[in-house]
């Protein structure tokens, strides 16, 4: 279970950053290297949780609240961007066909939740 899921969002967020920080650097090492670009979509498909969980919290500051959501929606795009790209070279499996979908889900809702007054 990932911290934010158990209600740890700043640890969770913090967490999925240095994620991001460490799939970027395996990423720049060997571009090809789909094991690296799956742990990084992951990643940022997490980040973007975080985001979006922080953004729809009643703790959160009503002024953070499109910030939360436009970094959710970025990092959403990001991980979306690479599970085509890992789909488009034939190598996204089987177990993350569904990521696309599910990446695209969340932008619309970010987009969706970005559009209330």
């Amino acid at each position: 279970m990932f911290l934010a899921e158990a209600a740890c969002l700043e640890e969770a967020t913090e967490q999925a950053q240095q994620a991001v920080i460490v799939g970027e650097a395996l990423l720049v090492s060997d571009v090809n290297n789909a094991t690296a670009a799956n742990t990084h979509a992951l990643s940022m498909a997490q980040l973007g949780r975080c985001h979006l969980l922080a953004a729809t919290s009643p703790k959160t500051e009503a002024t953070k609240r499109g910030e939360h959501l436009r970094d959710a929606k970025s990092a959403y795009q990001r991980s979306l961007e690479i599970w085509i790209a890992l789909r488009d070279r034939g190598a996204l499996s089987g177990a993350d066909a569904g990521k696309i979908d599910e990446a695209t889900r969340s932008i619309a809702l970010c987009e969706a939740e970005l559009a209330r007054p």
